[in-house]
């Protein structure tokens, strides 16, 4: 696992940063994504 550091919109529209464990760079955005998130950066 890598862990990833992103910032993202969420969907009242504010942007919201942390960390997310993933296998890959799209593995990460994708599991971001599932939660509501719109990744800005990763």
């Amino acid at each position: 696992m890598i862990t990833f550091s992103y910032q993202a919109r969420d969907a009242s529209g504010r942007i919201v940063s942390g960390i997310q464990d993933a296998l890959n760079e799209d593995n990460a955005v994708t599991s971001l994504m599932s939660r509501g998130l719109m990744v800005l950066s990763l």
